[in-house]
């Protein structure tokens, strides 16, 4: 599962590394009048859609000197004037097999680039991500980027649970988790990071402070757990998959001001299972959304008042009948998600300048596994999975707005 609570805010460098080089350099996006390759139907620019993304894709993401065993990345987030996409590089070569045995054996590259557009990708080359495998990623009101991940260990098989803070996305400071886990989410105010850990005592919610020792808050049990942590207006906010006794899963609302002290909230429609996707945005507030896009459970939002305190369902406009959406972003001219339409069935991107009435764009990307869509400026960039641990960017430009 995965949710985002996105926004362009600060500003970022462009890190220095190696060029990652577009593979198809024909189908690259331009300033000039370039036809969408796809379009999904609907209509252009007008009084009822006042803003339009085109999409188009941009490259085969990454190419590297080496043969690659497996290229597995997390997703993209926008930081000021940069993308940053974080995932792992796992190199194939002679030792493949014993890599397979033993972990600390496999030869990972640090799975971090930097673009200032969407289609030329640095990757990083600072010591302190050497070996890394990153797994998530949030962004500062500054610009600055905050990663969770693992380091490889020096012997055996438990990894060394990570997190790692850059504010000009070139020189990076790590952070070892006191937690056996994975950190399945993470989020950062520029003064305190707080990260979702899994070890054997169940979720816990982690939190540092300037640099300081790390704090076990809240703790989840068996039948919980937290899938996104995100930094919103009123503070962090947590998303957690809770399952009730019948098996059926639940949405919670989690709130913090300071990353330390955690609420609970009980939102209308608490009684919904919790099912893919659920998106969160930030569009002159927060807006949350879950549901399968089908009849037995169509998606439903909830929107949070100025401090987060109280939530209040929102019916989707009939644009979104029967749509299943993947993940969403704030925007030029407003929010943007992306899934597929309930009319069609094919791919579709749904615009909204308010979050309340949505209306369906005239092109989507590709179909495959959406992981991730980030936003700043005039575009969208978009990173899709296929086969064979291939990823594709498709950039979206707005126009309209």
């Amino acid at each position: 599962m995965a949710a985002l609570v996105v926004g362009c805010t600060g500003s970022a460098a462009t890190s220095p590394g190696t060029v990652v080089a577009a593979s198809t350099p024909s189908a690259l996006p331009s300033s000039g009048a370039t036809a969408p390759l796809a379009s999904s139907g609907a209509g252009a620019v007008s009084a009822a859609h006042p803003f339009d993304v085109q999409w188009l894709p941009s490259s085969s993401f990454p190419t590297t000197a080496r043969p690659v065993e497996q290229l597995n990345l997390g997703g993209i987030v926008a930081a000021g004037k940069a993308y940053v996409a974080y995932g792992a590089v796992i190199f194939g070569g002679a030792d493949d097999a014993a890599a397979a045995r033993d972990p600390a054996n496999h030869d990972i590259s640090a799975g971090v680039w930097t673009s200032a557009d969407g289609v030329a990708w640095h990757q990083a080359t600072d010591p302190a991500l050497a070996g890394a495998r990153m797994d998530a990623a949030g962004v500062s009101p500054t610009g600055g980027v905050v990663l969770s991940g693992a380091l490889p260990p020096a012997s055996g098989q438990t990894w060394n649970t990570t997190v790692w803070t850059s504010a000009d996305q070139v020189h990076w400071h790590a952070t070892r988790i006191p937690s056996t886990g994975s950190v399945r989410a993470v989020a950062w105010d520029g003064k305190c990071v707080v990260a979702s850990a899994f070890d054997s005592g169940g979720h816990g919610l982690w939190t540092s402070c300037n640099g300081g020792a790390w704090q076990k808050g809240h703790v989840y049990g068996a039948t919980e757990r937290v899938d996104e942590i995100d930094l919103v207006p009123f503070g962090f906010l947590a998303l957690v998959d809770r399952s009730d006794d019948a098996g059926h899963r639940h949405l919670v609302i989690v709130v913090s001001k300071d990353g330390l002290h955690w609420q609970d909230r009980t939102i209308a429609g608490d009684d919904v299972i919790w099912t893919n996707p659920h998106v969160v945005v930030t569009l002159g507030g927060v807006l949350v959304a879950a549901g399968a896009g089908s009849n037995a459970q169509p998606i439903k939002f909830w929107r949070a008042s100025p401090d987060g305190s109280t939530w209040t369902q929102e019916n989707p406009a009939s644009a979104m009948s029967g749509a299943n959406i993947d993940r969403g972003t704030a925007c030029k001219g407003g929010v943007a998600v992306v899934g597929t339409s309930g009319r069609t069935g094919e791919p579709a991107t749904f615009l909204s300048t308010d979050g309340r009435s949505w209306f369906e764009a005239s092109t989507a990307p590709e179909s495959g596994l959406l992981d991730s869509i980030a936003s700043r400026d005039d575009q969208i960039v978009a990173l899709i999975s296929g086969f064979e641990f291939r990823h594709t960017i498709w950039i979206g430009r707005i126009v309209g707005s």
